[in-house]
């Protein structure tokens, strides 16, 4: 065979060597490079699209169309309707963690007092958006009116679980207002003893302990007290204090008995006899929709006592 009668390939049946690409493969793999690399480019513009939906959904207050009004108005006539533990239950849980349930309900019910029933929100606006560790929160600046006058008041949310919770709230007192404010000696000069009707629920309370209903209890008590300790809880502890004290007989004494000036919180602190030993005994109410609710039970047991040896020997 001649040098010009040789194949080009090491095969004579026109099939190319393997490792060599001709135009027809190398077109072959340009087009699979290609749709590969608008594939690609799909599905990083589709991640980044829904990242960037995310964070609208995130951020959607920062923006100067929300402002938080139907949050706050709704506030308002919750606050206005004395529906303080409601507000309390829905808030941001940074909230319950800086001031406990009551301290809550006795500045809401205070606002009450001093300024009147909500009339309308005049005015709103977003003044503050922090990101952090700590997550998102918002802060507006309101005007409101109340039967006694105009204010302006800061409102703070934060985001959790998927909703705006309020983190904070502070309402200015009008200067007409704060000079009629009396001072905190005439505020706790200004508190009365509780009603009646503190008496006779408080005493019945001792009277569910002594019969063995202590579930009612629990049930009949307010969100906050049932937030605060569970029903297994509640039951176990008055148990083992039924065990060390035994049941309830009378009460000896009175020794605290106050209520605020809206009317809406009462305590009252007695010494009572059990039968085995006497103890301090302290229980909180407040009003919601005009029913009485326990919001605290403590019964302080007395520590146990023991008799000093006599250094002397016994006689013989």
């Amino acid at each position: 065979m001649t040098e010009q009668n040789k194949p080009s390939g090491p095969a004579s049946n026109g099939v190319p060597s393997l490792g060599k690409a001709t135009p027809d493969t190398a077109g072959v793999r340009w087009q699979r490079r290609k749709r590969q690399l608008l594939q690609g480019v799909v599905v990083t513009f589709v991640l980044i699209s829904a990242w960037i939906g995310v964070l609208v959904a995130m951020q959607v207050a920062s923006s100067s169309g929300y402002n938080f009004r139907a949050e706050t108005q709704h506030i308002l006539e919750q606050m206005r309707n004395g529906k303080f533990e409601e507000v309390y239950q829905a808030a941001s849980p940074r909230l319950h963690q800086a001031m406990i349930a009551d301290r809550f309900l006795e500045l809401a019910s205070d606002i009450n007092q001093t300024l009147g029933a909500f009339r309308q929100l005049l005015a709103i606006k977003l003044v503050e958006s922090i990101s952090g560790p700590g997550g998102d929160t918002r802060r507006v600046r309101a005007t409101i009116e109340f039967d006694n006058g105009k204010t302006s008041a800061s409102f703070s949310y934060h985001w959790h679980d998927q909703t705006w919770k309020l983190l904070q709230l502070g309402i200015d007192l009008p200067p007409d207002l704060a000079r009629a404010v009396i001072s905190r000696s005439e505020t706790r000069a200004a508190r009365k003893e509780a009603p009646k009707e503190i008496y006779d629920l408080a005493e019945r309370i001792l009277e569910f302990d002594r019969d063995g209903k202590i579930e009612k209890i629990w049930r009949d008590s307010s969100a906050t007290f049932q937030q605060s300790i569970d029903r297994e809880t509640f039951l176990k502890i008055q148990a083992e204090r039924k065990r060390v004290l035994g049941r309830y007989l009378r009460i000896l004494d009175t020794l605290k008995s106050s209520r605020n000036s809206s009317r809406t919180q009462a305590s009252i602190t007695w010494i009572v006899q059990y039968e085995k030993a006497k103890a301090k005994v302290s229980l909180s109410f407040i009003k919601m929709t005009d029913v009485w609710k326990l919001t605290y039970y403590k019964v302080v047991i007395p520590p146990l006592r023991f008799e000093p040896l006599s250094a002397e020997p016994p006689p013989p």
